[in-house]
C-alpha cells in the first residue's frame, strides 16, 4: 500500500499524466520482489508450534468433553449475525447457563506490524525496549457482547508501571471479577455464568494459605507459606506444628522454636502413614507443578500432590466464582 501511495503522490505527478491514472497493489508487491524485497513475518525469536503435542492433545480432548457436557443448557443461536435465538430445554429445577469468555491484551508504544518488507537474509531493527505499555482486561458475552450495564463496564484498562496504574496480577482480575459477576447478575437474572479463562498464571493464583505442595519443604519451618488445616482419613490435620519443637539453629548455633511453623511433606506424610524410607524429595520422572498420577510414590512431593485435598484445591478464580453460584 505504501508503494502503491508513493506512485500516486510523488511519481505521477512528476510525469504530468493528467488523465486518472493509478496501478494495483499486486503490481506494486511484484516490483517490490523485483526489487529484492520479500513479504515476510517479522521475528524476533524461533517459534515452535506445539498443538499437536500428546499432552495438549490430551488437554483439548478433555476441555472439549466438559464444554459438550453444557451444551443442552445453553442457548443456540442460528444465523451469521446471531439474532435468532433457539432456548434451551430445561428439566426441572435446571437454569439457563451463559458463557462469559475473558480476554486481555497489552498494547506498547513500539508495538509494529507483524509481517514487512525487507531484503531476503535481513530483519530490520527495532527498539529493544516495548515502551510505555497499556493493559485491557475485559469480559464478552453471546448475549449483550461486552459485559455492563447501566452501572457501568467490566472492562478494566490501566497504563502500566511503577508510576502509574501498576502491573496487572491476579489480584486485580479478582478485584475485576468481583464487579463482572455483579453485572452478569443484573443482566442476566436467573442465569448460570459459565465464565471461561486461558491458562495464564494469574488465573491459576491461589490464596497464601492454599494446599500447594510445589509449595512445601521436606522438613519443617523455612521461608514457606503457612497452609490451611486441611481433613484427612475424616480427621482434621494441622499443616503447621502445633506444640513446642525445638530444632538448633546451623547459623547461630542456637535453639529455635518452630511452633507454628508449616511442618513440611515428610511429617504430614508420616501423620498419614505414607512416608517411606529413603523417599526422594522430587524426582525428575514428575514436575513440580503439576501432579502425576502415572508416578504417585515416584518422590515424596508427587505423593503428596496426588493426595484428595491437594488435588480438589481451588484457586481464588474458581473459589470466587463458584461462591456466587456460576461455573468456571
Amino acid at each position: 500500500m505504501l508503494v502503491k501511495k508513493y506512485f500516486e503522490e510523488h511519481i505521477l505527478p512528476v510525469l504530468h499524466i493528467e488523465v486518472p491514472f493509478t496501478i494495483s497493489v499486486r503490481t506494486a508487491a511484484r516490483w517490490m520482489k523485483k526489487l529484492g524485497f520479500y513479504y515476510k513475518q517479522y521475528k524476533k525469536g524461533i517459534y515452535f508450534d506445539g498443538h499437536n503435542r500428546e499432552d495438549v492433545v490430551m488437554y483439548r480432548a478433555k476441555f472439549l468433553k466438559q464444554v459438550q457436557e453444557f451444551d443442552h443448557l445453553l442457548s443456540h443461536w442460528n444465523d451469521k449475525e446471531c439474532k435468532i435465538r433457539t432456548l434451551p430445554t430445561l428439566e426441572l429445577g435446571e437454569k439457563e447457563h451463559a458463557w462469559i469468555t475473558h480476554d486481555e491484551s497489552t498494547f506498547h508504544t513500539y508495538d509494529g506490524p507483524h509481517a514487512v518488507w525487507g531484503p531476503q537474509e535481513e530483519q530490520p531493527l527495532r527498539k529493544k525496549g516495548l515502551g510505555q505499555g497499556i493493559h485491557v482486561s475485559d469480559f464478552l458475552t453471546e448475549t449483550i457482547g461486552p459485559l455492563k450495564d447501566d452501572t457501568g463496564e467490566a472492562r478494566v484498562t490501566m497504563v502500566l508501571g511503577a508510576n502509574r496504574d501498576g502491573y496487572w496480577n491476579g489480584e486485580k482480575l479478582l478485584i475485576q471479577l468481583h464487579r463482572a459477576i455483579d453485572i452478569f447478575e443484573r443482566t442476566h437474572p436467573g442465569f448460570i455464568g459459565i465464565w471461561a479463562f486461558d491458562n495464564a498464571t494469574s488465573h491459576t493464583a491461589y490464596a497464601s494459605n492454599a494446599l500447594v505442595a510445589s509449595k512445601m519443604n521436606k522438613g519443617p519451618g523455612g521461608s514457606v507459606p503457612k497452609m490451611r488445616d486441611t481433613i484427612w482419613d475424616g480427621q482434621r490435620q494441622s499443616m503447621v506444628i502445633e506444640h513446642d519443637f525445638f530444632v538448633l539453629d546451623k547459623k547461630s548455633n542456637k535453639s529455635i522454636n518452630l511452633l507454628g511453623e508449616p511442618k513440611g511433606i515428610e511429617w504430614v506424610l508420616k501423620e498419614r502413614g505414607l512416608w517411606q524410607e529413603n523417599m526422594v524429595l522430587d524426582c525428575q520422572a514428575c514436575s513440580k507443578k503439576e501432579p502425576n498420577p502415572d508416578n504417585i510414590g515416584c518422590c515424596a512431593r508427587c505423593l503428596i500432590a496426588n493426595q484428595p485435598d491437594f488435588l480438589a484445591q481451588k484457586g481464588l478464580i474458581q473459589q470466587e466464582i463458584e461462591s456466587r453460584g456460576h461455573k468456571v
